[in-house]
């Protein structure tokens, strides 16, 4: 029958390459320079003081926290180590879930591509 991969090992180098391409982006944002820190106005409005697994730190993906319906204002938001978080109020951090990968790929890539567009390139002393 020859050599083939076999779902479950296809299946685990699929996850391997999705974390890593998550952590790939957030190696250029770190290499930019990006300070990585929520916004005060973004932590206030989910009563977030700053702990736990994020350390108020992250890039913010979607923000939700403005909508009428206390429950729907969980966030996105994009750690410095690659991984994805839903935010909820009090400060409620849970990892993101999803079974749309190409959509929060493509809206992780396209914030990280804005946000590096708008910092400052680096440039070398003489």
């Amino acid at each position: 029958m020859g050599d083939r991969e076999t779902a479950a090992s296809i299946f685990q180098r699929q996850e391997r390459e999705r974390e890593m391409f998550f952590v790939d982006l957030a190696r250029l944002l770190d290499d930019a320079d990006y300070d990585w820190k929520l916004p005060e106005s973004f932590m206030k409005r989910l009563e977030y003081d700053g702990n736990g697994i994020l350390s108020g730190e992250g890039l913010i993906i979607r923000d939700d926290t403005e909508k009428d319906v206390p429950i729907e204002r969980a966030s996105i938001v994009f750690s410095r180590k690659g991984n994805l978080f839903t935010m909820g109020r009090h400060g409620v951090i849970i990892p993101h879930q999803t079974h749309d990968y190409e959509d929060i790929f493509s809206l992780v890539e396209q914030k990280v591509n804005e946000t590096l567009a708008t910092l400052k390139p680096v440039t070398a002393n003489p």
